[in-house]
């Protein structure tokens, strides 16, 4: 990023969501970019890759515990729950309606009183006790019908007043419920030790739900046992090391164990200058390979000096010196042993194959002959010197040569961080006829070529060999990714079109290859 100042934080200070996103993206990456995880993941039955809950409660929420980790969790399922609240609701609401109307008929007899007790005194008395039509329009309110509007009008608005109100809150409640809706599903954890584990058990106790029977008992008879011993083991551990710490404080210490601490201190003390001087002696291998390499590139480029070899000479030279006075100095003084850094010998910036020093090696065969490992290599007919594929050795008869030369970049051992100590510089090897070549399917498949005197791991062709070897390398890796999917694919599944259609898509750092592309090869 340059000098652009990062801004790092915990992973505390995010949100809960964002934490989870995380999680996820790690798992899903690992699941998908590694091989070992993916072929596990496939070959694993299904029921193994499902958590079962351990119980159910009377309101439907799922108790889950996630492998060895003491706490319990509680899925809620409020399905149930927003069902019963809103048949809690409608009957409240039904009970406000009835009471509504039972008030407003009180309302209304009241009312009805009060205007007979009132048109009583304007009725006109009848001297006989026959009934007239006067009479009845008298005690019936039909001599007064401005007060029987009026009276009308008020329960009207009343009445529509009433009705708004309850339709306000009918659709505030149909809100709540859609929120409630959109979240059907809560977790949260409701034991973190076998006492919260109990007070759910006691609090279950009581419950005639099978569900909740079910449960009490597992957690009775299962987990609260299992979490009890986990605690005391644990107190145990504790008051041990709390044990142990007051003996190392109040004991006291005799000569011999603190002959043994000085002991100690001494030999720690010549461990942490030993490993100093590994660092150091690293860190200058790492610059002299780095130099080496930039000559070779030069050498390579047609653009090098005789003036910069023997700079490098000085310098070998120089840091022998150096080596041998500190060597001497040592012996002398009767100082403790220390390691000392390896002489690093001077190689030539191109060697032949038979001079090639030891310490280029990298194992041993079993037919005698070292393994190397050579980088930007190149093979070309011995005659022509044009370039030319490994190939053309299979279709040489018995006993004929095969007239093709390699040349490249020998890696020692040191430079690819082996635990050898001999520092040996890279060096443009020139070989000699190549014999044989084959294909390792090992953990690192590779492509390996013989000659005289050595086998070589092939890595990456020089640029003017690139072109040349991409036969072989697509042989390679149609090999390989064949060699992949015979031994991992049951017996029955393994057929002709399974593997070509697989080959279709890239795999690792090979890419996709045709039907086309695989039959030519075939």
């Amino acid at each position: 990023f340059g000098d652009v100042p990062l801004d790092w934080i915990g992973l505390e200070a995010l949100g809960p969501i964002l934490r989870c996103r995380l999680l996820y993206t790690l798992c899903d990456s690992v699941c998908t970019d590694s091989y070992l995880v993916s072929e596990a993941l496939r070959t694993m039955e299904p029921d193994e890759l499902r958590l079962d809950p351990v119980g159910y409660d009377s309101r439907g929420s799922a108790y889950y515990l996630f492998g060895a980790d003491h706490r319990l969790y509680r899925e809620v399922d409020l399905t149930e729950q927003v069902a019963r609240q809103r048949r809690m609701e409608d009957d409240r609401k039904r009970k406000e309606r009835e009471e509504r109307k039972r008030k407003q008929r009180q309302i209304e007899i009241e009312r009805e009183k009060k205007r007979q007790k009132r048109d009583s005194r304007w009725a006109p008395r009848v001297a006989v006790s026959r009934v007239t039509r006067a009479s009845a329009a008298s005690e019936s309110g039909f001599l007064k019908p401005e007060t029987v509007v009026k009276e009308a009008e008020n329960d009207a608005e009343h009445d529509h007043c009433t009705d708004e109100a309850a339709e306000n809150e009918i659709n505030r409640a149909d809100a709540f419920w859609e929120k409630m809706d959109d979240d059907v599903n809560r977790w949260k954890i409701v034991a973190h030790n076998a006492e919260d584990l109990r007070e759910i058990a006691d609090s279950l106790s009581t419950s005639r739900n099978r569900y909740d029977k079910h449960l009490r008992k597992v957690l009775s008879t299962e987990l609260i046992p299992l979490w009890e011993e986990a605690e005391r083991k644990e107190e145990r551990d504790r008051e041990k090391k709390e044990r142990v710490e007051m003996m190392e404080k109040t004991v006291k210490r005799s000569a011999r164990v603190l002959m043994l601490e000085s002991k100690r201190a001494e030999e720690e003390a010549v461990s942490r200058k030993r490993e100093e001087e590994e660092r150091r002696r690293a860190a200058e291998e790492k610059k002299l390979v780095a130099q080496r390499m930039a000559e070779i590139d030069r050498l390579q480029r047609g653009s090098a000096h005789q003036d910069s070899f023997e700079l490098m000479k000085a310098t070998s030279t120089r840091r022998r010196s150096a080596l041998e006075a500190k060597e001497h100095e040592h012996e002398q003084n009767g100082d403790a042993a220390t390691t000392t850094e390896p002489i690093v010998p001077l190689t030539s910036l191109e060697i032949e194959e038979q001079d090639c020093p030891v310490g280029m090696n990298w194992l041993m065969n079993d037919d005698g002959l070292p393994t190397r490992v050579l980088d930007r290599f190149s093979i070309v007919d011995g005659k022509t010197g044009a370039p030319s594929q490994l190939e053309r050795i299979d279709e040489l008869k018995p006993g004929e040569s095969s007239g093709l030369k390699a040349s490249g970049l020998v890696i020692p051992p040191s430079v690819l961080g082996s635990d050898d100590h001999t520092c040996v510089l890279p060096s443009i090897l020139h070989l000699g006829e190549v014999i044989e070549w084959c294909i390792d399917y090992g953990v690192d498949p590779a492509v390996f070529f013989k000659t005289r005197f050595a086998w070589y791991r092939l890595r990456n062709p020089s640029p003017e060999y690139f072109r040349a070897f991409n036969s072989t390398k697509r042989k390679f890796e149609l090999c390989v990714r064949i060699f992949i999917l015979c031994s991992q694919l049951p017996m029955q599944q393994a057929t002709y079109e399974t593997i070509v259609s697989l080959l279709e898509h890239p795999y690792m750092a090979m890419r996709g290859y045709s039907n086309a592309e695989v039959d030519d090869e075939a």
